[in-house]
């Protein structure tokens, strides 16, 4: 009787009021898992394909800012000695299309292609830039305008071998010219959409560092001796590197502090997304005070003929129940959607900011349709809760009488409070960040403003 009297007879007079509350609900729920599937498809193509161009380094070195003088390779070479190691010298700059700059960065990445001929040597006959076109051409070597790039590149850009390209590097305009094609390894990361591979001294006259490395990566030859070998050119590479104020590290060091500083980003986009959902949440609240003050009548009627309070909340509490659960379903659809748009632009932030990933595939696992079911259930009977606590416990004569505002929810109007919590979100603002045991920083303060000042506005707005 009090579904079919208080919630499908109210739904089927207003069908428009019914979804845009499954609209609200499922907007929440969407912006909710968008940004956390987007979150995790761009910081799951994190690879090293663009950090250790002739295989998996056992050591990088690189300076704590600027660039490194070609002139340490010889003195490098010398500390080796007869310790039979690979140096990898390793330029990167950054360039665009000049045609189409809104498409992103590009990497150029210089590599001593002659020495990659022998990186076999290292890396058990194998090495990141596989196939006779990368590496047995000489009529590239020392050229500013030839490089190769990846199956993905020519697939995204339209281009093939010897194609032509305009690129903008360092505020001038080159001519480029594709020499070959990388083609895709099974065994080895993909090469990056956006990654141009050339030789070490042509990227250095294109971009005027003649001179200049970013890094320098060293791999050492697999053998019965190879992990006394690690040892020895560790140790001799740590103290010129304390000695010069460099910095050397292992790939998985690299790894390791790239996505700690990549944290905090995905935790800011794990609260934005959260915050969404909260206002989602108020929205629904104000929509199901609506309904109440709507059906007072009806309810007190209701409360005349004996219904009791706690049946009456129990009806309340079911229509948010049901709601919730259409809301999140349609919620999933329409963030599993969303999400293909948002990891292209989070992608490119974490291009620019933090490391490459070529990851743009979004996929939802049943982890997050279960996540996301249970959150949206959560919040609408949480939205629910208060007006049918409310709806419950107004007596029938305040709710018969006209004119007055009974069955509404006096906390949404409590603008003392939403004052109050108007002058603690600022003072939260102000709050120094915590460091935790992992080493990250968190904003804590910035948190906890961001949420106590959506409380504030919402009290204030009611």
């Amino acid at each position: 009787m009090l579904w079919s009297r208080i919630i499908w007879r109210h739904w089927r007079r207003e069908p428009r009021l019914t979804v845009v509350l499954v609209g609200i609900l499922a907007l929440g729920v969407a912006v909710f898992l968008a940004v956390r599937l987007a979150n995790k498809a761009a910081v799951s193509g994190f690879g090293m394909f663009t950090e250790s161009i002739a295989g998996e380094s056992d050591f990088i070195l690189r300076p704590r800012a600027g660039m490194l003088e070609a002139d340490v390779l010889r003195e490098l070479r010398e500390r080796a000695g007869a310790t039979p190691v690979g140096i990898f010298p390793v330029l990167e700059v950054s360039a665009a299309l000049s045609e189409s700059p809104e498409t992103g960065l590009l990497k150029l990445v210089g590599a001593d292609l002659v020495a990659l001929q022998n990186a076999g040597t290292y890396t058990n006959g194998s090495t990141s830039v596989s196939g006779d076109s990368a590496t047995g051409d000489d009529s590239i070597l020392g050229l500013p305008d030839r490089g190769f790039v990846g199956t993905s590149f020519a697939k995204r850009f339209g281009v093939g071998e010897g194609g032509p390209l305009r690129l903008v590097v360092n505020d001038k305009v080159v001519d480029f010219v594709i020499a070959g094609v990388v083609p895709e390894d099974p065994n080895r990361p993909a090469v990056p959409e956006n990654l141009i591979l050339m030789d070490l001294p042509g990227l250095q006259t294109m971009a005027g560092l003649e001179g200049s490395l970013t890094r320098v990566e060293f791999r050492i030859a697999p053998g019965v001796e190879a992990a006394a070998n690690r040892r020895k050119i560790g140790a001799s590479m740590w103290d010129l590197a304390t000695e010069r104020g460099w910095i050397l590290e292992t790939p998985e060091d690299r790894k390791s502090s790239v996505t700690q500083m990549s944290a905090a980003f995905r935790l800011n986009l794990t609260i934005l997304s959260g915050l969404a959902l909260l206002v989602g949440i108020y929205l629904i609240m104000r929509a199901m005070e609506a309904a109440v003050v709507k059906r007072r009548a009806e309810i007190a009627v209701l409360r005349s003929l004996g219904v009791t309070p706690a049946q009456i909340r129990a009806a309340w509490l079911w229509e948010g129940l049901i709601l919730g659960v259409v809301g999140a379903v349609a919620g999933i659809l329409l963030g599993r959607l969303m999400a293909v748009g948002l990891v292209v632009a989070i992608s490119r932030t974490v291009n620019t900011l933090y490391y490459e990933t070529t990851t743009s595939a979004v996929t939802l696992e049943t982890g997050e349709i279960v996540f996301s079911l249970f959150f949206g259930i959560v919040a609408s009977l949480t939205a629910a809760l208060i007006p049918a606590r409310e709806a419950s416990l107004t007596p029938p004569a305040q709710s018969m009488r006209q004119g007055g505002q009974g069955g509404g929810l006096a906390l949404l109007r409590n603008g003392p409070l939403g004052l109050v919590l108007l002058v603690a979100g600022i003072g939260c603002a102000f709050l120094p960040p915590r460091l935790l045991a992992s080493g990250t920083i968190v904003p804590l303060g910035g948190y906890l403003a961001a949420v106590i000042l959506v409380l504030s506005a919402s009290l204030l707005i009611g």
